[in-house]
């Protein structure tokens, strides 16, 4: 595959959004990340969000899961033994 990929979510929930860094990837770059930003707003539920990657001719994608609980005040911490980051290769 040559050329710029580009990515895209399909199926976010009201008041979610979703970043990709770096977007779009281009060069020798294998990966970015997908950062997921909810609203407090945002509506409670468990979805199913389709990740899509394109370049040119090519298109893949992968289905990842969301639950978006609902809003509590205050200053969320990462737990020392859960995973910071989840890589999920997208193939063509």
């Amino acid at each position: 595959m040559s050329g710029s990929v580009y990515l895209q979510v399909e199926g976010l929930p009201e008041g979610v959004t979703i970043s990709f860094a770096p977007h779009p990837l281009a060069g020798p770059v294998s990966g970015s990340a997908m950062s997921i930003v909810a609203a407090p707003t945002a509506a409670v539920g468990n979805y199913v969000l389709t990740v899509r990657a394109a370049s040119g001719a090519y298109e893949a994608a992968a289905q990842v899961s969301l639950a978006v609980l609902p809003h509590v005040s205050g200053t969320l911490r990462h737990a020392g033994d859960a995973p910071a980051v989840t890589r999920r290769p997208i193939t063509p």
